[in-house]
C-alpha cells in the first residue's frame, strides 16, 4: 500500500488497488495516474494488442511468477503484518515489470489506432504502471500475471461487444453484449477482494438496457450497491473511444450514462472487515489441505496466513484512516473557523466603514436640510411682501375702477338728457313746422 498521503479523483484513491479493463487510448487510465501522481496502485489493460499474441510473453514465465510468490508468502509469516503488506504490493508489482522487462511490447496498434495512445501510454509507463494489452475481459482471470492479484475496484468503461453490420437491437447482437458482461463479472468477481468494487460505466437507454448488467452480475455473487452519473469532465484528460471499426478514434456522445457499482453479496452484510478468518472457514480450509499435496498444502497455508495477515493490515489501515480523516476534518474546520473569522472582521470593517459614509452623507443632508429651511422661510417673508403688495394695488385698482365708473355714469346721464333735449327741440320744430304750414295754408 502506498504510504503516502491519500490522493482521490471521484471513486478512486491511490490506496486502492485497480485494475483497468477495456482501456482504449489509455487516456482514463491517463487521468487517473495524474490525479495521484503515481500508478504503481494501478494495471490499466486493453483488448487491442502489441503487435504479438495477448500476453504470450508473460505465459512464458509463470515459474518465475510462482516462486516469487511463495517467496512473498514465506515472509508473510515472518514479519511485521504492515511492513509485509507493503513488500508485497512492492513485491507484486516488480513481478510485472520484470516480466514486461524480459520481453519488451511494440505498441503497434494502440499507437496507430489511437493518436493520443502514445502519449497516454508513456504518461502511465513514467508514472510506475505497466499496461497489458491482448487482454480479454471473459477470460482475464485465467492470465497467470493476474491470477494471483486481488483488487479493490475493477473498472470497466462502456463495455462493447463490436460492430456486427447489424443494428444494437438485434436480438443476436444483444445476446453477444450479454455474454460480454457475464463473462467479465465472472472473471471479474473471482479478481475482486473482499470489501472491492466493480464499476461498469453504462446507459439503461434502450436498446441497451436489454444487456441486463444487474441480473448477469446476480448470477456471479454480486449485488447492486448504486449507480451514479458519470461526467467526464470528473476525469481531466480523458476521451470516450468507439473502440472498434473504421472511426476506432472518434469520439461518441456521453449523454445519460452512469457507473453502476457492483459488490460481493457476502460484503453488502458486512460492516467491517474481520481481523481473522472464521472457524468454519479455518476447519474448511484444512479438510482443503487434507486432500491435498505437501507441496500444494505448504503454499495453501501461506495464502491462508497471506489473507488472514491482509485482513488485519486493512483493520489497522482502515483504523488509522478513520483517525486522518477525523483529524484531516479537524484541520478542515479550524481552517474554516479562521477563514470564517477573517470574512468576519473584513465584514465588519467594510460595516464600519460603511456606517461612516452614512453619518458624514446624513451630516451633509442636514446641512442641505438647514439651507433649505432657511431658503423656504425666506421665500414665505418675500411671499408674505409680495401678497401684501399684491393687496394694495388691488384696492387701489378696485378704487380707480370704482371712479372710472362714477364718470361714465354721469357722462352717461349727461348724453341722455341732451338727447331728451334733442328729441324736445325735434318735436317742438315739427310744430313749428306744421304750424307754419298751417298759416300758409
Amino acid at each position: 500500500m502506498d504510504s503516502r498521503s491519500e490522493r482521490r479523483i471521484k471513486h478512486y484513491s491511490n490506496f486502492h488497488q485497480i485494475l483497468l479493463v477495456g482501456e482504449g487510448d489509455f487516456s482514463f487510465s491517463s487521468a487517473l495516474a495524474n490525479a495521484f501522481g503515481s500508478a504503481k496502485n494501478m494495471v490499466p489493460t486493453s483488448l487491442d494488442s502489441r503487435g504479438l499474441k495477448p500476453l504470450l510473453q508473460i505465459l512464458f514465465f509463470p515459474f518465475l511468477v510462482q516462486c516469487l510468490s511463495v517467496i512473498i508468502s514465506i515472509v508473510q509469516c515472518c514479519f511485521c503484518p504492515v511492513i509485509v503488506q507493503c513488500l508485497s504490493v512492492i513485491l507484486d508489482h516488480n513481478i510485472l515489470l520484470v516480466c514486461v522487462y524480459i520481453h519488451p511490447f511494440k505498441a503497434e496498434k494502440v499507437e496507430s489506432s489511437y493518436k493520443s495512445g502514445k502519449t497516454n501510454l508513456q504518461i502511465l509507463e513514467r508514472c510506475g504502471a505497466m499496461p497489458l494489452h491482448g487482454v480479454d475481459a471473459t477470460s482475464m482471470a485465467k492470465l497467470e500475471i493476474l491470477r494471483e492479484r486481488k483488487f479493490d475496484r475493477i473498472v470497466y468503461n462502456f463495455p462493447h461487444a463490436g460492430f456486427f453490420g447489424r443494428k444494437e437491437d438485434d436480438e443476436k447482437v444483444i445476446k453477444k453484449h450479454r455474454h460480454l458482461v457475464k463473462m467479465f463479472f465472472k472473471n471479474a468477481s473471482i479478481m475482486l477482494s473482499t470489501m472491492g468494487e466493480i464499476h461498469v460505466t453504462h446507459t439503461e437507454r434502450h436498446p441497451y438496457s436489454e444487456w441486463k448488467l444487474a441480473e448477469q452480475a446476480e448470477k456471479h455473487g454480486l449485488v447492486l450497491k448504486q449507480s451514479v452519473k458519470f461526467k467526464k469532465s470528473d476525469y481531466p484528460g480523458y476521451t470516450s473511444k468507439r473502440g472498434a471499426g473504421l472511426k476506432i478514434d472518434e469520439t461518441f456522445n456521453l449523454g445519460n450514462y452512469r457507473t453502476y457499482m457492483f459488490i460481493k453479496r457476502e460484503s453488502m452484510a458486512t460492516s467491517v472487515l474481520l481481523p481473522k478468518l472464521s472457524p468454519k472457514a479455518n476447519s474448511e480450509s484444512l479438510e482443503m489441505l487434507l486432500e491435498l499435496g505437501p507441496e500444494l498444502q505448504a503454499r495453501k497455508a501461506a495464502e491462508t496466513a497471506k489473507l488472514e495477515w491482509e485482513a488485519k493490515f486493512r483493520h489497522l489501515e482502515k483504523i488509522i484512516k478513520e483517525k486522518d480523516d477525523a483529524l484531516h476534518q479537524k484541520n478542515k474546520a479550524l481552517t474554516e473557523k479562521d477563514s470564517t473569522t477573517k470574512q468576519l472582521t473584513k465584514t465588519l470593517s467594510l460595516k464600519e466603514y460603511a456606517i461612516k459614509q452614512k453619518d458624514v452623507s446624513l451630516e451633509k443632508a442636514r446641512s442641505e436640510l438647514e439651507f433649505g429651511r432657511q431658503a423656504l422661510m425666506a421665500a414665505e417673508t418675500r411671499k408674505a411682501d409680495l401678497e401684501a403688495d399684491f393687496e394694495q394695488y388691488r384696492l387701489f385698482v378696485s378704487n380707480e375702477l370704482k371712479k372710472m365708473n362714477q364718470v361714465a355714469r354721469q357722462r352717461d346721464d349727461a348724453l341722455y338728457q341732451k338727447e331728451e333735449a334733442c328729441r324736445e327741440r325735434e318735436i317742438i320744430a315739427k310744430q313749428l313746422d306744421e304750424t307754419l304750414k298751417f298759416q300758409k295754408d
